[in-house]
């Protein structure tokens, strides 16, 4: 393990990296600077696999490889949240991303539009320029390493910009998060602990009041008439604790094989690991859990519900008509 971390640090260290693509502002918090880089590397079609949140005071990064007939290519963007300024620095690290700098343009482009942050000849407005800074980036080409990369001139908009809708009728929305992309919302990946999160929200634009019961909330596996019920928070964060005991448990076996051949120590399962920060996450699940209750005219119910890991098609929710005692249901497709 020491040889492989030495060749990648070795890596690192000889791929050049272009100061003018480096992102270092005070107009980002560390949560946005996570979910933006995080979305960026999605919009460059690439794949992530490492995330580590940045945190004041903890570097964090995020990996993502690309796999094309060029092969397969890996870029890093290392996140730094100190003295209320974010600092993000990509790399391509297999140095092969279309050359060019194309990977640390595509990050570049992809954060300071999505933040909205405003660009012109290559620095951000309202920040120091860095001498190596002072490009055009207007003038180069949109990398090739994803979808289309935002302009380089972009306008912060402006705060409440968008009008809410008015809701007709009972409105319900399922929104399933995968992947690595469960990191920015738990702390950890429940991914790979068999855990996936569902964000529900349900809005009732009618005059009538219903009975509602987050459990009733049900998914279908895809090709069966099979529905699964969510897990309760307890049972997700049993879930989560045990993967990440295995995690560590073999971490401290192979330790204990390159050492003196001892037995590995007891674990904490709650400690932190690859997976995330067990403990906050765990913390999260239950906080940010769905609840249910009488449903309201104008009333919204707003959370996260917890399945498997499956492929779902569909979900069924019914709910009571307090009125009438009638059970109502409504489906959602995935």
């Amino acid at each position: 393990m020491l040889v492989a971390v030495a060749c990648i640090t070795t890596t690192f260290a000889c791929t050049p990296v272009s100061k003018s693509f480096e992102i270092h502002t005070a107009q980002l918090d560390c949560d946005e600077a996570n979910r933006i880089v995080h979305d960026s590397l999605l919009g460059m079609n690439m794949v992530v696999t490492a995330f580590k949140l940045a945190r004041p005071g903890a570097p964090g990064y995020v990996r993502a490889t690309k796999t094309d007939s060029r092969g397969t290519r890996t870029g890093e963007v290392k996140m730094t949240c100190e003295d209320g300024r974010v600092h993000i620095v990509p790399d391509d690290v297999t140095g092969v991303l279309g050359g060019a700098h194309e990977f640390e343009r595509g990050v570049f482009l992809g954060v300071t539009g999505r933040a909205g942050l405003s660009v012109v000849q290559g620095r951000i407005l309202g920040e120091p320029v860095a001498e190596d800074a002072r490009r055009d980036l207007s003038r180069e080409p949109v990398p090739a390493a994803g979808a289309a990369a935002p302009s380089p001139v972009v306008h912060r908009p402006k705060p409440g910009g968008q009008v809410k809708k008015k809701v007709v009728g009972v409105l319900v929305q399922l929104e399933p998060v995968r992947g690595f992309a469960t990191v920015l919302d738990f702390e950890a990946d429940l991914s790979r602990a068999g855990i996936l999160p569902v964000k529900v929200t349900v809005e009732n634009g009618t005059k009538r009041s219903y009975e509602f019961d987050p459990r009733d909330i049900q998914l279908r596996r895809r090709g069966s008439r099979r529905r699964v019920p969510p897990l309760s928070a307890s049972q997700a964060v049993r879930r989560l604790v045990e993967t990440n005991r295995r995690i560590l448990e073999q971490a401290a076996a192979e330790m204990a094989m390159e050492g003196d051949g001892s037995a590995p120590p007891v674990v904490d399962p709650m400690a932190p690991s690859e997976l995330g920060d067990v403990a906050a996450a765990s913390r999260v699940l239950k906080a940010r859990k769905l609840m249910g209750g009488l449903l309201r005219p104008s009333g919204r119910f707003s959370g996260f519900l917890y399945y498997q890991v499956d492929d779902y098609d569909r979900a069924r929710i019914t709910m009571i008509d307090v009125a009438t005692g009638e059970t109502e249901g409504f489906i959602v497709e995935f």
